[in-house]
């Protein structure tokens, strides 16, 4: 490991060991690279907006590739939106 680097190599490794059923996602047959891909979708059971199903983008940050930031957001117009648009 690089010294400047200790955060994404662990991050790399640490997603490398998760399989997507193991973090609630679907599995898509077999994978190029091992672990979470960067996009995704996530569902979650939240207590007051019930069932939502959230696309999951991890964004890197320019000129500190080892800082990344982690997005989840519904479809435009789903039942997710609509169940979100509660909490405005």
């Amino acid at each position: 490991m690089t010294r400047d680097n200790l955060l994404g190599e662990f991050l790399q490794a640490r997603r490398a060991r998760v399989r997507p059923s193991e973090a609630g996602l679907a599995g898509y047959g077999r994978r190029r690279v091992p672990g979470l891909r960067r996009d995704e979708i996530k569902r979650f059971n939240h207590p007051d907006a019930g069932h939502l199903s959230l696309r999951r983008q991890t964004l890197t940050v320019a000129g500190a590739e080892d800082l990344v930031i982690i997005v989840y957001q519904p479809e435009p117009g789903s039942a997710s939106a609509d169940a979100l648009t509660r909490f405005r």
